[in-house]
């Protein structure tokens, strides 16, 4: 059930994206923290849970929260964005990731989220470890046009329904 994908001619412009619910294990907090010293980058949060009052009150001007939004409309916030990040201390999978990779996106994702198996390091995206907080800060500050455009090219590469066709067959075999 994938909605019609056009895609668009994307350029670098310092704006991360982060989707899920506002909970301890997204580690979202991470994130806040990161965005409140990078003050020229972006940040947009959709997502609704227990920390909200939380990162709002402690987020600057750069950080931008949504709240909730319906699935139809996450397109434009995958399309006006340039990476999505997700960041959890634990998640069995990430749905999030391949909508991103769908969208065209490249994705920072922790090694602890099951779906970093899609990712290709410095090809779609980057897979961070935890215990190594700089490395999400060198990874924003190392992306400029030249590197971004050879992410899109990498996510361009990779395709969903292929892995979707995949794992069909595993489940049928």
């Amino acid at each position: 059930n994938k909605p019609t994908l056009n895609p668009i001619k994307r350029k670098y412009k310092e704006r991360f994206l982060f989707i899920g619910r506002l909970a301890k294990e997204k580690n979202i907090e991470m994130i806040v923290d990161l965005f409140n010293c990078l003050k020229e980058y972006k940040l947009t949060i959709i997502g609704t849970g227990p920390l909200e009052e939380i990162l709002k009150n402690k987020a600057k001007e750069n950080i931008n929260f949504k709240g909730q939004i319906v699935n139809r409309d996450l397109n434009k916030y995958f399309e006006s964005n340039d990476v999505l990040m997700l960041t959890s201390t634990a998640e069995p999978w990430g749905l999030v990731i391949e909508e991103a990779l769908f969208f065209g996106i490249p994705v920072i994702v922790s090694s602890n989220c099951g779906a970093c198996v899609l990712i290709n390091e410095g090809v779609n995206g980057y897979i961070i470890d935890l215990n190594n907080a700089r490395s999400m800060r060198d990874i924003i500050l190392n992306l400029n046009d030249k590197v971004y455009i050879k992410l899109l090219e990498g996510v361009e590469q990779f395709s969903i329904n292929d892995k979707d066709i995949e794992q069909l067959k595993v489940y049928f075999a």
